[in-house]
């Protein structure tokens, strides 16, 4: 097995072989730094202008051109190889574009600052990256979107609990300071839900008592 070991330094010489005792370990140096990134982005996209198909070959320098030289930014060399593996349908499939995306988005993330980051997210918008990042992020909106669901639900459920516990005390005429101390309840909400509950009686419809609560509570959220 060969191992490969990608640098992103500008050392001059690299250790390839460490000996501890009788094990003698071996690597094969590759110095990002020595490569011109400008060169190789401008060659491909020639390649491409005259209607030729870029191999897996081509493309697979292109995913370390941030860690090569070059007068372009470490962002330009993103967009550029982006822009490439986003016009090559013809070579790779669906899940391989996903993957070599997948390691231009890292270093975007590992080298850019975050007004930069945010036009990456938007150059990978369209491509299957993109895609990615979408439904991720889609199925983390439904999931807080259930969660919230369920807390509302849950409190939903308890003021009712409490609006029906209050209505049986008040149709066996105890008043609200009597109600809040036997519930264990703040007096402020028992006056609260006693002083609505009292216009539907003697019935009580507590469904319509909690409806009238949640109306006057966002009444009062909109007031300035």
């Amino acid at each position: 097995m060969v191992t490969y070991v990608v640098c992103s330094g500008k050392t001059g010489r690299i250790r390839n072989e460490l000996k501890e005792g009788i094990n003698s370990y071996r690597i094969v140096p590759l110095q990002m730094k020595q490569e011109d990134a400008d060169v190789l982005l401008a060659g491909l996209q020639d390649k491409t202008a005259g209607e030729k198909s870029l191999t897996k070959e081509d493309l697979a320098p292109v995913l370390l051109t941030p860690l090569m030289s070059g007068k372009s930014t470490i962002k330009e060399r993103i967009l550029k190889a982006g822009e490439l593996l986003g016009n090559e349908n013809s070579r790779l499939d669906k899940e391989e574009k996903r993957h070599m995306e997948s390691v231009l988005y890292a270093f975007a993330c590992k080298f850019l600052e975050k007004a930069d980051l945010e036009e990456i997210k938007e150059a990978l918008g369209m491509t299957v990256l993109g895609e990615m990042i979408w439904n991720d992020g889609l199925e983390a909106g439904i999931e807080k979107g259930m969660k919230a669901g369920m807390e509302r639900g849950r409190e939903a459920g308890s003021s009712m609990k409490l609006i029906h516990q209050i209505c049986r005390k008040l149709q066996k005429g105890k008043e609200a300071v009597q109600i809040a101390e036997e519930l264990e309840e703040e007096l402020s909400s028992v006056e609260r839900i006693c002083e609505v509950a009292k216009q539907y009686a003697p019935e009580y419809e507590c469904e319509a008592i909690y409806r009238r609560l949640k109306e006057e509570e966002e009444l009062s959220l909109d007031k300035p």
